[in-house]
């Protein structure tokens, strides 16, 4: 029975119903079949009003509307209402085609309404008892919160056990015989009923009530779901039904930032080629989705790991891209690759976001790290001056303000290569290459970033890992900032250092605990009571406890309220030159030492030695 239960459960809705009209139609025959034997001691399988009856009773079920929804209804009085109709309609022929009519009619009307509420009541009640349905609470007794009630009770997945509101004038009451309560009554509830789940049904609700109310619920231990956006509901985008988990995204505590369309339509031409470096990777690949929808001519990608290339061309050409696009696997050191690549394509615009930039990782490859990043770039800016690139962006980041690690310290090293550049040119250069760099905080979901790794350590029960307690970040979705730094490009007029306002500063610890409620599991006190620890593990080799975005107060606002721009010191022309070119030997003689004085005697505020 199990197997078969689970097979149907499989079906489509109507492959469900035509099941349901089988062993509906089976049933009145065998209870037509019975009356006769009853009343004549006999009958014959040829006899016609054997096949009649529970033809008609089927047809007028099917006319009622009673096999639209497979179990979906829960109302036993409608139940009973449209069987007691389809079954008196088609057992009243038995009156006009037998004789003793009327006992056959009342024994197989019987029968019929017997047998069909108890198999039904079965089937119902085997589901129920062997816990195929997942048990919810929803949170919204609204408009939203019905449609979700009405659609989850349509389905053999979820059973709605009550709604929880705010509104005073709901509670105590009921909407479609589930009980409306407040949240001070959920804990009894949910002992009660045992659900492990709260569907959040009010779209429109803030991120600080949303917020509020995960920390009311958290106590529960209880996963915390919500219905898609009311316009996606609106305009069939997505079924109300459709529940997914709450993003960190979705708790920043802020509006997102919407793009600006005056400057987004001027930032790239139909007639722009653009190479975008570290394509494969999280900034460099939303870059390639964003700019491919403004219908550049050409996208040439770039990127030294395959897999990550075929994942984003894979992505556009899945998004139906209209631009062409070319997919380049090499490393942006190779001289050669970089001049046959302009032969081929004639680029004029570079979104340089090739670096290594785990942090951890490059305290161990340092010397790699210095090529790939530094000398990378100036390779870059190079092919920039060499082919007069109509405008070079680089990605930078806020790890390059008063760095305590390599990795800020070789993206502060690149800004300045474009800076000093920049100012190159416009003392004694025809170049006209517009060099700008924006720099940023962490985004949401990045590779190496918190988030998947703590969502990973939760799957797994934990312990979830932190440097230390009091540690923050900046935090920005990855849409964001690469819309942002595409506007950017529209704001630049040469050696701009753009950064972006990315809110205020979310304390790790605190952002750990939000994870640990939004996946229903509880947080592990001193005395070890609770699902998940937080383990603290100690500052790691040039990591701080607070990033900043700016090394002066040199600030100024641009036409965009969230990207402002910034004017700081940077190493002439030809210091940089001579920055470049000792670090090239120091790379070629594989000498650490000596690279790592360099950067401490040309990067400001460099500090390798952290505090604790």
């Amino acid at each position: 029975m199990v197997i078969f239960i689970k097979k149907v459960q499989a079906l489509s809705r109507k492959s469900k119903s035509f099941i349901l009209m089988l062993i509906d139609f089976f049933l009145v025959t065998l209870a037509v079949a019975i009356s006769k034997l009853i009343t004549t001691d006999s009958f014959e399988l040829g006899e016609f009003y054997l096949f009649i009856v529970p033809a008609l009773f089927v047809f007028f079920l099917f006319l009622s509307g009673f096999y639209k929804y497979i179990f979906s209804e829960t109302d036993i009085s409608l139940i009973l209402n449209k069987l007691l109709i389809a079954s008196f309609l088609s057992n009243t022929t038995l009156i006009f085609i037998l004789n003793n009519g009327m006992i056959n009619f009342v024994i197989s009307f019987s029968l019929s309404i017997l047998f069909i509420i108890f198999y039904r009541s079965y089937f119902k009640n085997y589901l129920i008892n062997n816990k195929y349905e997942k048990t919810i609470g929803i949170y919204g007794a609204g408009a939203a919160g019905n449609m979700l009630y009405s659609a989850l009770t349509k389905s053999l997945e979820y059973k709605v056990c009550f709604f929880i509101d705010d509104d005073k004038s709901l509670i105590g009451r009921s909407s479609g015989g589930i009980p409306i309560i407040s949240i001070q009554d959920a804990e009894s509830y949910v002992l009660k009923t045992g659900v492990k789940e709260i569907a959040l049904a009010i779209p429109s609700i803030s991120d600080n009530k949303k917020i509020g109310i995960i920390n009311s619920l958290s106590i529960l231990g209880l996963k915390i779901t919500k219905v898609p956006p009311l316009e996606d509901i609106i305009l069939g985008k997505k079924s109300v039904d459709s529940l997914s988990e709450f993003t960190i995204n979705d708790l920043l505590g802020r509006d997102l930032i919407n793009p600006k369309k005056n400057l987004l339509n001027k930032s790239v031409s139909s007639d722009d080629t653009i190479l975008i470096t570290g394509a494969g990777g999280s900034i460099g690949s939303e870059l390639c989705v964003q700019i491919s929808k403004l219908n550049p001519k050409k996208l040439v990608l770039l990127d030294i790991s395959e897999h990550s290339l075929y994942e984003i061309e894979r992505k556009l050409l899945t998004n139906a891209c209209k631009c062409e696009i070319e997919v380049i696997c090499g490393s942006i050191l190779d001289d050669n690759l970089l001049q046959s690549i302009h032969e081929k394509h004639r680029i004029n615009f570079i979104f340089h976001a090739a670096a290594y930039k785990h942090v951890p990782m490059v305290e161990k490859n340092i010397l790699q790290a210095i090529q790939n990043n530094v000398l990378g770039t100036q390779k870059l800016v190079e092919y920039a001056q060499r082919f007069n690139i109509k405008k070079f962006v680089l990605i930078s980041t806020d790890k390059a303000v008063r760095p305590t690690n390599i990795m800020g310290a070789t993206k502060r090293l690149c800004e300045i290569i474009l800076q000093s550049q920049n100012s190159q040119n416009k003392k004694n250069s025809k170049n006209k290459t517009i060099y700008s760099m924006v720099r940023f905080g962490n985004v949401l979901g990045s590779s190496g970033s918190v988030v998947p790794l703590f969502r990973e350590q939760i799957k797994t029960g934990g312990p979830i890992t932190l440097t230390h307690k009091e540690i923050s970040r900046y935090f920005m979705s990855i849409p964001e900032a690469v819309g942002l730094v595409i506007q950017s490009t529209t704001l630049a007029s040469g050696g701009d250092v753009f950064v972006l306002d990315m809110g205020e500063p979310i304390k790790i610890h605190d952002l750990a605990k939000l994870m640990i409620k939004l996946s229903g599991k509880t947080l592990k006190d001193a005395n070890n009571d609770g699902d998940i620890e937080i383990k603290i593990t100690g500052l790691r080799k040039g990591e701080k406890l607070y990033e900043e975005l700016l090394i002066g107060d040199n600030v100024s606002n641009t036409s965009h309220e969230k990207i402002m721009c910034a004017r700081e010191t940077f190493l002439d022309y030809e210091k940089t030159r001579d920055v470049i070119n000792e670090l090239r030997v120091a790379i070629n003689d594989n000498n650490e030492k000596d690279a790592l004085k360099i950067l401490y005697e040309n990067i400001e505020d460099f500090n390798h030695n952290i505090p604790t």
